[in-house]
């Protein structure tokens, strides 16, 4: 039996909805204001801007306008704007100097490679730049690969092959940048087998 307020005219199971209502309400309601706020950040001219900041000298402000970029290509009315802007290119050029930075850095300094190593999913990153990313942007990450493997095989090994290695370094090594093919085909040896990686490196000592 449901019991009824005689002054509204309503059950105590309606009044128990409508308590309820407001909180799904206002959850859906903060979720349409941030997409609409992310819409007129986009319309308001941001793009231009954020742009420019890509371009900054400082460290910090070029993060945060990556992480702001982010944020609003979250929304979905606003891929195509930020697509359509030029912001591709720009990302891009700046992923390869990010790589290009990181594989300088790895190359001199030890402690800086294990670091690169340990990061969360930064193998599946280069793995994927090599099967995806731009001639140069490859060079490096294989670059970054093999030292990281060189460095440990019996750890990262298994790792990069895990993360499906094999088919990019094959191609890599036969349409890549010179340096990459030779990068490429140097990692293969390292994953395939160690005694042959080992033959070579004594056949190259030798004949130097």
């Amino acid at each position: 039996m449901q019991l009824q307020d005689a002054g509204a005219g309503r059950t105590w199971d309606d009044a128990r909805s409508m308590k309820e209502k407001p909180r799904d309400f206002g959850m859906s309601s903060t979720s349409a204001t941030r997409t609409r706020n992310k819409t007129r950040i986009i319309k308001c001219g941001a793009l231009p801007v954020l742009l420019n900041h890509l371009h900054s000298q400082s460290q910090t402000v070029v993060q945060l306008t990556v992480a702001a970029m982010l944020t609003l290509s979250s929304c979905k009315a606003n891929k195509v704007a930020i697509a359509s802007s030029g912001a591709l290119q720009h990302l891009a050029e700046f992923v390869i100097a990010a790589i290009g930075l990181l594989e300088n850095i790895v190359s001199s300094s030890e402690s800086a490679l294990c670091e690169a190593a340990s990061v969360g999913g930064a193998i599946r990153i280069l793995v994927e730049t090599i099967e995806d990313g731009s001639s140069l942007g490859k060079e490096h990450a294989v670059g970054i690969l093999f030292l990281i493997c060189q460095s440990c095989r019996e750890k990262y090994r298994g790792m990069i092959l895990r993360e499906g290695g094999m088919p990019g370094l094959h191609q890599l090594s036969i349409d890549g940048t010179r340096r990459a093919k030779n990068m490429a085909r140097e990692l293969l040896l390292l994953l395939r087998d160690y005694s042959d990686y080992s033959s070579r490196q004594t056949q190259i000592i030798m004949s130097s």
